[in-house]
């Protein structure tokens, strides 16, 4: 199936499909696949390009203390209810929290793309040490 195309490409693919109809089948000259093969094996590869990961080592960190410290002070929140509270956080039970679908779909989302990265960086890795 062609893809679609304009009026002047059309055009220059009928022409070209023509040619094709006229000369008929040929076949390379002999030697043709050596020459080839010999041009590839002689050609310089260029380097892999080395890129730092998306975010740094340190920020994963920061990461994992902020969720602990906002689990901490939900699961605080939720069993002390004292006048020296002042933060307007409503309130709301860490069970109903987890129970929901969607957390635990992002929570699913967010391991599975950290477990590509990872191994999408293990693989840059080892592709770099051969």
């Amino acid at each position: 199936m062609d893809a679609p195309v304009g009026p002047d490409q059309a055009k220059a693919d009928e022409a070209l499909r023509a040619l094709f109809q006229e000369v008929g089948l040929s076949s390379a000259p002999s030697g043709m696949e050596a020459r080839i093969m010999q041009r590839i094996a002689v050609a310089t590869v260029r380097p892999l390009a080395v890129s730092d990961p998306l975010l740094p080592k340190w920020t994963w960190g920061f990461v994992a203390c902020a969720t602990v410290a906002v689990v901490t002070l939900l699961a605080v929140q939720g069993t002390q209810a004292t006048s020296t509270w002042s933060l307007p956080i409503p309130s709301f039970s860490l069970e109903s929290v987890f129970s929901s679908k969607w957390v635990w779909g992002g929570i699913a989302s967010a391991v599975a793309l950290l477990a590509l990265d990872t191994w999408l960086g293990a693989k840059r890795f080892a592709l770099q040490r051969h």
